[in-house]
This record gives structure tokens, sequence and C-alpha cells, in this order.
């Protein structure tokens, strides 16, 4: 039987595969991230102190209540299943007081179905869906109950005031006797109307007309707010209709709710209507509601307390910079940080998602293992258990290992390919997603960002006169704003591919870098964008960071960081070299 040999291309890729993720890697990169992260967590929290009641109190710009009614109530639409849009079954008036005149008419229509339709039947029946006569046909039914005030060409909702009985009646009469003056029918009657009463129909167009427009509230003001919110949805076509049976307006939409959908007991009726006022959809048509986001400020509200625990979390950052307790303060501190994120999103942007990134994968890896009062310690600790082995006669192994530099870890090797991958699917969707904007195509994308008052320095007179001056030349002001657009395209579509090679890394690492310090300065996002360089840092190569360190610890007069002046026995490390298979 013939086998496939050991080296065959399947076994090449699952080597390749294992190795890139699972070879045991060194931790002076990740831990180097850490004190960088942490350092940075801080401040920005930090900067929070003197705003905390303002962005996360009771009473801040997105108080408790509305920041609860968001957490407990935002609608979750169920998937798609089709192109089409949702289907919400209404379209609420987008007027705060409209929307509750038509809400409040719609809580004391009857009970039953068929007496709902039947005062309905008006607009069942005889509002055609072209825009223009459905206007008309409603009109005609506001002038049954309400007219304008005197010398009102163009009234608001405020300027009505109720038609007279006599009024009333000579305009139903009109209906089933059109006037023979034709100028006073036109007025009058809507023309498609005329034509109803040409086949027979108006008696019934009377009938329902009168018994609609008597089902409207006995206010002018709200009766004007309804008549002018259906007219309105009556100009709204349906865009998409699979059957000619389905709704053509947004008009006959609503009517097909009010039918169908509105719900015969009045209890659950002001129920489905409050979540529409709010929400503007069916709650009984959502998959669920609410946000899955939990956050200390949700609970907590005494502002003493809130300085109390702020500034405990404050010490936990702390404690993760410094590396103390870092298996357990690198999950408290992305605990502690997602607390402020999910309090209010006023302090959400992204910024934060990279913060979250950054914590996140670091408390999955060994990231206090140097640089870190945990290794501080430890090896405090191992020294002395070292003399007094030595002393003893017991085994040294145990204490010379922990005196070594720390072991190379699948973990160490698996978090950093991790925040490498992720910053590759960062920059490729930031780059794609420009391509999308004309700005970018046209090479304007760059102006709009440097010449912006509310990014760029120009409050300094040095800055505007560079820009005067670089508006005045047009064509240097075209090859600037050309070369950014294609710089920030290259870059961001390019390094997720061209991060691989190992001799360009070094090259694009020190342009991003270099990027964010751009965007820092010209944009003002200086944290966003030393977050980014964070996560470019998961690049370098941890014994470039290990050869830095030592390096600048020489300087001072100090022995390398990971020997901490002891090396350990040949044994000890070919026993690690064997089991790690390095």
């Amino acid at each position: 039987m013939a086998t496939v040999p050991s080296d065959g291309f399947f076994s090449r890729v699952g080597r390749s595969w294992n190795d890139f993720w699972f070879k045991p890697g060194s931790p002076h990169t990740l831990c180097m991230m850490r004190v960088f992260t942490g350092i940075f967590v801080f401040y920005l929290h930090f900067a929070y102190t003197r705003d905390l009641q303002t962005f996360f109190g009771k009473h801040g710009w997105v108080d408790l209540e509305l920041a609860n009614d968001v957490r407990n109530e935002y609608p979750v639409m169920p998937p798609q299943t089709g192109w089409a849009e949702p289907e919400t079954n209404m379209r609420v008036p987008y007027d705060r007081d409209v929307r509750a005149a038509f809400f409040e008419w719609l809580t004391q229509l009857p009970a039953d179905r068929g007496q709902r339709k039947q005062i309905l039947n008006f607009l069942y029946l005889w509002i055609p869906a072209d825009t223009v006569e459905g206007a008309n046909g409603l009109a005609l039914i506001q002038r049954l109950r309400i007219k304008p005030l005197e010398g009102r060409g163009r009234p608001t909702s405020d300027e009505f005031e109720f038609a007279t009985p006599d009024e009333r009646n000579q305009l139903l009469n009109a209906i089933t006797n059109l006037p023979s003056n034709a100028e006073e029918r036109d007025k009058t009657i809507p023309k498609y109307m005329q034509q109803l009463h040409k086949d027979g129909y108006a008696p019934r167009v009377r009938a329902d007309a009168e018994r609609f427009a008597m089902s409207l509230p006995n206010d002018s003001k709200k009766i004007a707010q309804i008549i002018g919110h259906m007219a309105y949805q009556s100009t709204i076509p349906v865009p998409q209709r699979k059957s000619h049976r389905e709704p053509r307006t947004e008009l006959e939409r609503t009517l097909t709710f009010i039918d169908e959908d509105l719900p015969a007991e009045r209890a659950e009726r002001v129920q489905v209507l409050k979540y529409f006022d709010r929400w503007g959809l069916d709650e009984r048509k959502l998959l669920a509601k609410g946000q899955n986001g939990w956050s200390i400020w949700f609970h907590v509200t005494n502002p003493t307390a809130m300085y109390v625990i702020h500034f405990l979390f404050l010490g936990v950052m702390a404690m993760f910079a410094l590396g103390l307790f870092t298996r357990v303060t690198s999950v408290l501190t992305w605990l502690a940080a997602l607390c402020y994120v999910h309090r209010t999103t006023q302090v959400l942007f992204g910024m934060d998602v990279m913060m979250n990134i950054c914590l996140i994968y670091l408390m999955l890896s060994p990231c206090g293992a140097l640089y870190s009062l945990d290794r501080f310690f430890s090896v405090r600790k191992a020294r002395r258990q070292l003399e007094e082995a030595k002393r003893t006669g017991q085994d040294t192994t145990p204490f010379e290992r922990v005196l070594a530099a720390p072991a190379p870890s699948v973990s160490a090797n698996f978090v950093s390919r991790l925040y490498q991958i992720h910053f590759c699917f960062i920059y490729m969707a930031a780059g794609l997603s420009k391509l999308k904007g004309n700005a970018w195509w046209n090479h304007t994308a760059g102006w709009g960002t440097i010449a912006n008052p509310e990014f760029s320095p120009t409050i300094f007179a040095p800055y505007r006169w560079v820009l005067t001056e670089l508006a005045d030349t047009r064509w240097l002001w075209e090859l600037g704003m050309s070369g950014i657009a294609v710089f920030t395209l290259l870059l961001e579509i390019g390094l997720p591919f061209l991060i691989w090679r190992p001799r360009l890394r070094p090259l694009l690492v020190i342009t991003g870098v270099l990027f964010h310090m751009g965007i820092g300065i010209f944009m003002g996002l200086t944290v966003f964008g030393l977050f980014m360089m964070v996560l470019l840092f998961s690049y370098v190569p941890p014994e470039a960071v290990r050869k830095w360190i030592d390096s600048g610890m020489s300087l001072f007069g100090k022995s390398p960081s990971d020997k901490n002046g002891l090396s350990p026995p040949e044994h000890v490390l070919s026993t690690e070299g064997q089991k790690l298979n390095v």
C-alpha cells in the first residue's frame, strides 16, 4: 500500500499552521505591551475623575433613566430572511405631539375588529392609492369637522376651529348631490369621488365619511394632526410589494396594522402603543429587548460612593500597569473599563474599542512574566530559597528556573498571533471602507482632516499660515492631498499582506507609528493613536524587545534584566529546551 510521505504538501501546511499558532514564544513583547496599555488605560480613566458625574452620574448627559430604558427596552430585530426591510406594520409620526394625538385616537377605537373596520371603511374603500387624490379625500374628512381660522391661508394645527353643524351637513349633502356649478363642485368634492357618485356609491361614501369623521377626537388641533399624518402617509408608497394584496402606501400599511394587529384588550393596546411611541416598532415582532451590557454605574449613583469605586478602579489599573497580581488585575482592569463603556455611549468611540482589544487579549497571556512587580517579587523570593537550598543541600533546579528568563510558552505566541491577525482585519476594514467614500477617490479627504478646526490645530497661527500657503498653490495642494490619500489607502490595504514579509516588517511598523502620530496631531485622537501603536508593537520580535531592555539597563550599569545576575546551569537550559522543543 502506498503511503503519503511525511514531507508532503499537507504535512508541510499542517506543520506551518501549528508553528504559526502554537510554537512556544517569549513573552517579552506582550509584557511590554502590558506596560504601555496599563499606563494609557490609567491615564484615560484618571481623566474622567473631574467629570465623573457629568459622564456617568445619575443626572449626567445620558441620565440613569434613559440609560436604563436603553439597557432594558432597546429593540433587537430578528434576522432577516429576505431582501425587504423588516416589517414593522406601521410608520409612526415623527413629531411627538402628533404621535401622542394619533395614539390617543388609536386607543379609543373599538375593541371589536368588525366595529373598528366599519369606522375605518372610508379609509379602506374610498381613499385611492394616488397620492394627490388620497390627500384630497382626507382633506374632505377634515372639513367635515374643522376649518381654518379666518384669514389663515396655510394654517398650522393650532389654527383651526370646529365646523358648524350646518357646514357639515352642507358638505355631506354635496357628496350625494353634487353642486351643479363645475367650479364649486371641483372645489368641494374631489374628482375621484365625483366619479363614485356617477357609479352609484355616493350614499355609502357619505355614510362612511361621516362615521369616520365623528370617530376623531373632540379637539380641533388633534384632528388636524391626525388627518395631516394620514395625508402624509398616503403620499409614501411602499417600495417593495410581493403581490397586489400587500399595502400600496404607508397609510394602507397602517390600516393593516389597525385591522390585524391592534390588540383588543385595552391594557395590551396601551402597552404596544407605548413601545411604538418610544421605539417606533411593534414589540411583539422583536427577537428580544434590551442590551447585554453591565456597569456598576447602573447601580451605584451616590456621588461619594461613585468616587470611592472610581479610585478603587484606578488603583487596580495602576497595579495592572505595574504588573502586580497581573493574572487578577488584568481581568479586573478589563471589567472596570467595561463599566465606563457600558454606562454611556457618550464616551465610546474607536479609542475604547482599541483599548478593549488590548485588554482582552492581555488577559489570556502571561503579560506579567516580565517587567512587573510580580517578576520582581518572584525573583527575590527565589533567590532566598536558592540560598537556603544550597545551605541544606537540596535540589536548586526549581529556583534556578525562576531566576532564568521566563520559559517560552504556547500562550505567549498564540496571543501575539491574535493581536497580529486582529490588527490586519482592522486595517483592511478601514482601508476598504474608505474606498466607499468619494472624498478618497477625489483626494479631498486629507484636506477635510487637516483643515477641520474641530480636529486639527488651527488655533496656532503658523499652522494656519501653512494651510493658507498650501491652498494658494494649486499644484502643491493637489500633490499633497493626493499623496495623503494614496499613502493612507496603500498602508491600510497593503499592510495586512506585506507585514508578513520579515524584511518589510520593520518599515511597515515604523510607518504605522508615524501614521498614527499624524492622526494624533492633526485629528486630536491622541489616545486612540497610542492604543493603535500598542497593537502595532505586537509585530516587534521578543528578541528585539529583550535587546532594547538589556541595552537600556546597561546604560545604568545594571546587568541584563532576564539573568538577574545569575546564569542558570546548563542542565536547566537543556531540560527546558527538550521540554519545549525549541
